[in-house]
């Protein structure tokens, strides 16, 4: 058969495919000829043939190639400038989007009618320029509600603007956390030269001004029921004095069902009566030369301990309705409005969700000042008036963004914010809640009639010094040793023990570790003079480290197996083939886990700092540690908290699971309720019990002792039941799970061994002695050095159910170095105890695999 050459097949199926296209390529054009051809005309162009195609497809004519390439070049250069054209619009689109600006605690987007949110939302209005935004997510409770901020800091991504609190402010600016705004305002800035003296100070450091304070001034004191104090008798416009009468006024308000006076677990309430008493919980020393020297922390000072010993004799009296735990408004509120509460700390805006959300009347409500301690001294009133101040991120924003974040700032401490919320609160009658000195400065005349006649004598006292104003302390870091005296003092004053509290004892203890470094610096000769003994002890360690180094190395030492020695293959790559294998394992965990943990562990010999530099501070921190009694009884907490985390949590499933194989029958109906609870989230489960521990008589473990006769019991607020309340929940939840390995375990034994004890008379008990526990006992070994471990490091129960109280009875060592860095931004110290905890850990693990090694693993059919 005759073929052509490959040459020639290549060609004509080239011509052909040619062919092909041009033919599609006609049909195309006269389609789109026949769509827009206008209807009048008829007929279509004649199209050129295929042989026509063919030539000019083949045989161009002459400079019609350089013709088409120019025309290419030439859609080419269109094309680069259409590209051009476009990125130049994105990056002009870009420079004119609008500057995102973020705010801490002063914008909430859903909640427009809030005065800051609505202020903001006019600025975005008036310039679309900036684009204000909510920043943060979660707040944890307690003391550490700041610790999403801090770390925010650390991470580089905190908010722009913040709103500073007064006796946090000055901290702030000493860790450098602020920015300075010298850039734009100075002394003669109109919102900066009528600020208070006190608030000037507090924000100006080396003469810059690092935060701007907040329009207006908000005063506390006690919110209390008119029409009560009208049913009993009493004027409700004259306002006790002094203590004696506040106590008798307190004696006449109470009956069962109702208290005269709450006291919420808020250290910044105990200061009023403080003040009340004349003094205050910081001082000055004294220098040698007589002059005033550094801050210190005095809770044990004779007025701290008078206004402890006064509150101490209400709540004997049975005049108080303690909250010896965190509340919210709501609750307080719900309390006041049904009665079952006279009078409590509180300011306008506690009024002011009365009136509003509870539609409670306004005209049964009062406010006057915390009485004095007697009649030389003055009543008080608590001051509040925070700031705005920009975080240190906004140093790494451009100018243009940082006049824009400027402008956000200056519109949100405007005096016109604080003069329109004025101005809406006379409109809504809420007349009488305001100062009326910002009435009549308003030009509000009209509405100073609505202003109760005791609450402008209230102010007018204020104004001409007759009521002393007083505020949080502005030094130091009072944010840190609030959650100590709140655990140790209020808490455990407020609880059922409050009766018989030792206050003296706790405030000495409070204002030792204030002044320790809680709160202030600690005191630098001591660390001297502890000094020598510190590093003998550091020698001392350092060899034993070593010595135990070189027996683990000994003791690792494997002799090479015989067939790479004398075999006749490659006995060097057979001998590193396991080490390449583990090669990229070994970098994994070297890379995400040792290397973090070795730069963390250098932190205990720095002065650590979130933001700046950290400078080296040798053996400071350890002395400091080690010198700290409160750390030493953290470590025997943690091991009455590892002894009954032991004793409920690792026996629990050993019994479980054989309790589980014995019953002869529904094994699994009880396996699965036992196993239910471990589906359910943990932090379910611990909110559950939290409502179960209720310590009132409406808790349901409560409910259930009521049915059997026994008392009420006050489970989480009782330092002697505390610990075990926080353990029973995880134990309750884990041990279905926990015991199924011991379930696996009870079903490989022999049956032989169960029948032969039998025969020769061994009860059940003897046979769970002599048999299950002996063949058990690896693994429990196994898992006791897990539970072990984990009990050490356990403090998520102890974190939701009592943060540590009450006053120290649950704050263990893990929770400690937890508080330490994230609640006191204490780094360094927290590395420190993490140091201790981890050696003696390190420790132990060595031992339980030292007896392990001595443990022969078989398989079950081989057993």
């Amino acid at each position: 058969m005759f073929r052509l050459r490959r040459p020639e097949r290549r060609r004509r199926r080239s011509a052909r495919s040619t062919a092909a296209s041009c033919v599609r390529s006609q049909r195309r054009n006269r389609r789109r000829k026949r769509r827009c051809a206008p209807r009048s005309v008829s007929g279509s162009s004649s199209s050129p043939g295929l042989r026509s195609c063919l030539r000019r497809r083949f045989f161009p004519a002459d400079g019609s190639a350089a013709v088409s390439a120019a025309r290419r070049l030439q859609s080419g250069d269109m094309l680069m400038k259409r590209i051009t054209a476009a990125i130049a619009g994105i990056i002009a689109l870009t420079a004119a989007a609008a500057t995102d600006v973020s705010f801490f605690m002063c914008y909430r987007p859903n909640h427009p009618e809030d005065p800051t949110t609505k202020a903001l939302n006019a600025f975005e209005r008036k310039n679309p320029g900036v684009n204000p935004k909510q920043w943060g997510g979660l707040i944890l409770p307690g003391g550490g509600g700041r610790a999403q901020f801090m770390l925010a800091l650390a991470g580089g991504s905190a908010p722009d603007v913040y709103k500073a609190w007064f006796h946090i402010l000055r901290h702030d600016i000493e860790q450098g956390f602020t920015y300075p705004l010298n850039e734009w305002i100075d002394e003669n800035w109109e919102g900066w030269k009528h600020s208070p003296p006190l608030w000037k100070e507090v924000a100006t450091k080396d003469g810059k001004i690092h935060a701007v304070p907040t329009p207006g001034m908000a005063y506390y004191g006690l919110v209390y029921r008119k029409d009560i104090v009208k049913e009993v008798g009493l004027d409700p416009e004259r306002h006790p004095a002094t203590w004696d009468e506040f106590e008798k006024w307190c004696e006449r308000l109470t009956k069962p069902g109702r208290r005269a006076i709450a006291i919420e677990n808020r250290p910044w309430g105990f200061l009023p009566w403080v003040g009340a008493a004349g003094g205050d919980v910081v001082r000055r020393r004294a220098d040698t030369d007589g002059g005033a020297g550094s801050w210190e922390a005095c809770f044990d000072s004779p007025e701290c301990l008078r206004a402890a010993a006064f509150l101490q004799r209400l709540v004997k009296k049975g005049l108080v309705r303690g909250l010896p735990v965190l509340s919210v408004s709501s609750d307080m509120a719900m309390l006041f409005t049904g009665g079952e509460i006279v009078c409590v700390f509180g300011g306008e805006d506690f009024v002011a969700y009365l009136t509003e959300h509870l539609n409670f009347p306004a005209d049964l409500v009062g406010l006057m000042p915390f009485p004095a301690a007697d009649a030389s001294l003055m009543p008080v009133l608590q001051a509040h008036k925070h700031f705005y101040a920009m975080t240190e991120s906004v140093a790494h924003r451009t100018k243009a963004e940082r006049d824009c974040v400027w402008a956000a700032m200056q519109a949100l401490a405007s005096q016109e914010v604080y003069d329109e919320q004025v101005r809406a609160n006379a409109r809504e009658g809420r007349a009488r809640w305001c100062m009326p000195s910002d009435l009549r400065r308003l030009g509000l005349d009209s509405y100073m009639d609505e202003v109760p006649r005791e609450i402008l004598q209230m102010y007018s006292d204020l104004e001409s010094g007759r009521i002393k104003a007083v505020t949080e302390p502005h030094v130091g870091f009072w944010q840190a040793a609030s959650d100590i005296v709140s655990r140790r003092f209020l808490g455990m004053l407020l609880s059922d023990a409050g009766k018989d509290f030792d206050y003296r004892t706790a405030l000495e203890s409070i204002t030792q570790d204030a002044n320790r470094g809680l709160m202030f610096d600690a005191d630098k000769t001591e660390i001297e003079r502890r000094r020598p003994l510190a590093r003998v002890i550091l020698g001392v360690v350092m060899i034993c480290v070593m010595v135990c180094v070189f027996l683990v190395w000994r003791s690792g030492r494997v002799q090479p197996p015989t067939e790479l020695i004398e075999g006749t293959g490659n006995k060097g790559f057979r001998r590193w083939l396991p080490w390449l294998f583990l090669a990229p394992a070994v970098a994994s965990v070297a890379v995400w886990s040792y290397y973090p943990l070795i730069k963390g562990a250098m932190m205990a010999f720095q002065d650590y700092r979130i933001v700046g530099d950290a400078t080296w501070s040798g053996l400071d921190n350890f002395i400091q540690v080690a010198s700290n009694p409160g750390f030493w009884k953290a470590w025997l907490r943690t091991l009455q908290y590892v002894v009954f985390a032991i004793s409920l949590g690792f026996t629990t499933p050993v019994i479980l699971a054989v309790l589980l194989t014995e019953i002869p029958r529904g094994k699994v109906f009880f396996r699965m309720m036992y196993f239910m609870p471990h589906l359910t989230s943990a932090l379910v489960i611990m909110l559950l019990w939290k409502l179960m521990f209720d310590p009132t008589e409406n808790g349901m473990l409560n409910q259930l002792l009521a049915v059997f006769g026994i008392a009420r019991q006050s489970w989480l607020q009782d330092p002697s039941m505390a610990m075990v309340c926080c353990i029973l929940p995880g134990v309750w939840a884990g041990a279905g799970m926990a015991s199924l390995i011991y379930i696996a375990a009870l079903g490989s034994l022999p049956p032989d061994y169960y029948e032969a004890a039998a025969i020769d008379g061994a009860g059940i008990f003897a046979r769970f002695r002599h048999i299950t526990i002996p063949q058990l006992m690896p693994l429990m070994v196994i898992n006791f050095v897990g539970a072990f471990i984990a009990a050490f490091q356990g403090m998520g129960s102890i974190f939701l159910l009592t943060f540590g109280g009450p006053g120290d009875a649950t704050n263990v060592l893990s929770l400690a170095i937890w508080k330490e860095a994230y609640n006191n931004l204490r780094f360094s110290t927290a590395t420190t105890m993490a140091w201790f905890l981890g050696v003696a850990l390190i420790g132990f693990s060595y031992l339980q695999i030292r007896y392990l090694r001595r443990v022969e693993f078989r398989s079950a059919a081989t057993n």
